[in-house]
């Protein structure tokens, strides 16, 4: 499924908040939309999570908002990227791992290189993975995440 268009999530919460008497600023809500990178199921996690954090008034505060996105993320992963993972091989995972050393988008000869393996053996796995819907092609030799989160989550899986 491609990523919801930030003008629809945008939409969405500004009616919910409306219909729910919560109060958030423009700013705010633009945040928000972009903390749930495009995701069905993060646009559920963070506009609950705001709903939870309004004070008695209605009025989400920035703290309020930075712990909801907070509380969210880690929903996610537990759910999302934990599961994910959990699906895939050791060397799907260490591909994903290789990758998640790069911003942004990474480089399929490099991610061969950081698994000390070939670019064929490596094409390998980026198609499985593709194909999987973990990660996406973004132009010839280069790929990314398509699940939101899953980077950061590998960085500190990695790291653990």
């Amino acid at each position: 499924m491609p990523p919801l268009a930030r003008g629809d999530i945008d939409a969405f919460f500004a009616r919910a908040f409306t219909q729910l008497d919560i109060e958030i600023d423009g700013a705010k809500r633009a945040a928000a939309v972009v903390a749930t990178q495009g995701s069905p199921y993060l646009l559920q996690l963070i506009g609950h999570n705001i709903v939870l954090r309004a004070d008695d008034e209605g009025r989400v505060s920035s703290k309020a908002l930075a712990d909801a996105i907070a509380a969210s993320e880690a929903d996610f992963e537990s759910d999302v990227c934990r599961t994910t993972l959990a699906a895939l091989s050791d060397r799907d995972v260490d591909f994903l791992v290789c990758m998640a050393q790069d911003e942004r988008e990474s480089r399929i000869s490099v991610i061969a290189e950081r698994m000390g393996v070939s670019d064929d053996y490596a094409q390998k796995y980026r198609r499985r993975l593709i194909d999987a819907g973990v990660i996406e092609p973004v132009r010839r030799g280069y790929v990314r995440f398509a699940v939101p989160y899953l980077d950061a989550h590998l960085r500190t899986y990695d790291e653990g």
